[in-house]
């Protein structure tokens, strides 16, 4: 139990410290090689488990389960040495030689580990257990833990190098994942000294806590505020898209929507109207009466203020509803939504300020409202038109109460 204790403790360890990156599926990572890293421990949770699982039974005198954990022992080494080559490769280095060079080693340790384990089987040239439970070790068990020193040590030293070329956090994250691969291969070494004691999974434990704290943090701080920075980008862009399509969208004279809101809204009124998705609708269109007359008699500046009195007055009686300048002196009011219920009141309210405005030889508009139903109006050219005649009508009597 004295042997399993470590492995325990670094277990529970890795399972804690790395629990964010347990619970996240593939499509949430936001830090580079992460796949790649979550093979990497769990080809270490693999190897604590074999290291417990070694040291219970192994105090045990369990042979022949011992014989079969420490192969599980060895190939999730070498299962943690390829997914650490890999995890570093995608992490740090661009570079295509570099990159095919270390996972070259990555794939040969792990070949050579499986064969040699595969032969040990019918030949002990790795380790064995003699009749009374021992477990004894040979050279090819001190070959392949060297050779796992040799790759820490050399893919770390040329992390180091290049760590010197690079600035800030950079430098410091090539420098941590150097170091801890060098402290990684100084444990490797002990562990290759002392068979019975678990310097690798010490070894394991301190590199992947300094990997997550000074690396997998620090990177997605950095990602996340690269996020925020994309998407105070994105809110600015789309900002500046919504004031755009405003322009585009509302009369410069007014500030009524144009022509082409109305064209486009008109549209897809249309389009429900023919599918039968249009309810609670209703159509004012409405014209400025005089308008040229004030053009040639007062000149076009007093016909600009004057459609802009009508904007107003239409703003006022109309409140919530889209209204639309659509031509020189001709404007529409879509009704509906809560201002549907409502919709005689506001007329009959607009058309007595009307008909006093007639009265008082002030501005005045002719309306006419047409109210959609589905069983006699099938297209808005047909609500349009029944609007527009009921506004000449209107425009007729509002003239004859000037006379």
């Amino acid at each position: 139990m004295d042997y399993s204790s470590i492995a325990i403790l670094a277990l529970l360890v890795h399972i804690v410290i790395n629990f964010d990156v347990w619970r996240k599926a593939d499509k949430d990572d936001i830090i580079p090689a992460h796949k790649s890293y979550r093979r990497f421990l769990f080809g270490v949770l693999l190897f604590y488990v074999a290291d417990i699982l070694w040291g219970l039974l192994y105090e045990n005198g369990l042979k022949t389960l011992c014989y079969i954990v420490t192969v599980l022992f060895f190939v999730s080494m070498a299962l943690s040495v390829f997914f650490w080559t890999k995890y570093i490769t995608e992490y740090l280095e661009k570079n295509k030689m570099f990159r095919n060079i270390v996972s070259t080693c990555g794939i040969v340790f792990l070949t050579f580990e499986s064969l040699v384990l595969l032969g040990n089987v019918f030949y002990p040239m790795m380790f064995e257990f003699k009749s009374d439970g021992t477990y004894v070790t040979y050279s090819l068990r001190f070959i392949t833990l060297i050779i796992q020193v040799v790759i820490f040590f050399v893919i770390s030293a040329y992390i180091l190098i290049v760590g010197r070329t690079k600035v800030d956090k950079e430098r410091f994250r090539h420098r941590t994942i150097g170091v801890s691969g060098m402290v990684m291969a100084i444990f490797i070494i002990l562990q290759a000294g002392n068979p019975l004691l678990p310097y690798y999974s010490a070894g394991c434990l301190l590199t992947t806590c300094v990997l997550h704290t000074f690396v997998l943090e620090g990177t997605k701080d950095d990602y996340r505020k690269e996020l925020e920075i994309l998407i105070n980008k994105d809110k600015a862009r789309t900002k500046e898209l919504g004031s755009a399509r405003l322009m585009a969208y509302t009369d410069s004279l007014t500030g009524l929507k144009n022509k082409h809101a109305y064209m486009e809204d008109r549209n897809k009124k249309n389009n429900k109207m023919a599918a039968g998705n249009l309810k609670n609708f209703a159509l004012i269109v409405c014209d400025l009466n005089e308008l040229k007359k004030i053009n040639d008699t007062l000149g076009h500046e007093a016909g600009d203020q004057y459609i802009r009195d009508a904007a107003a007055t239409l703003n006022k009686y109309f409140k919530n509803c889209d209204i639309y300048r659509y031509g020189g002196d001709e404007f529409a009011v879509f009704i509906e939504g809560n201002n549907y219920a409502n919709r005689n009141m506001m007329l009959i309210d607009f058309e007595t300020a009307m008909e006093e405005n007639a009265l008082s030889g002030k501005m005045v508009l002719s309306s006419g409202m047409a109210v959609y139903s589905p069983k006699t109006i099938k297209h808005y050219k047909e609500l349009f038109e029944e609007a527009d005649k009921k506004m000449y009508q209107r425009k007729a009597y509002l003239k004859s109460l000037k006379k």
